[in-house]
């Protein structure tokens, strides 16, 4: 999803000096990826990192504070 969105901001770049309207998209596009790039590398509880798996793993966080690992 890091990916994608940096791959949708380089368009939004490239198509603001037609509309300028994609300057707000861009910076969205950024912020998204910011976003992501925090989950993934944020210490303890909170990160995507499974140290046992070394491997990065989606969670699923429920209402009630439970999570569940996805993948």
């Amino acid at each position: 999803m890091a990916m994608f969105s940096l791959n949708m901001l380089r368009i939004a770049i490239e198509l603001t000096p037609h509309d300028p309207a994609y300057e707000d998209i861009a910076s969205k596009f950024f912020e998204h990826f910011l976003y992501i790039a925090s989950a993934m590398n944020r210490l303890g509880d909170g990160g995507l990192w499974d140290e046992e798996e070394g491997f990065f793993y989606d969670w699923l966080r429920l209402p009630d504070g439970r999570k569940i690992q996805c993948g």
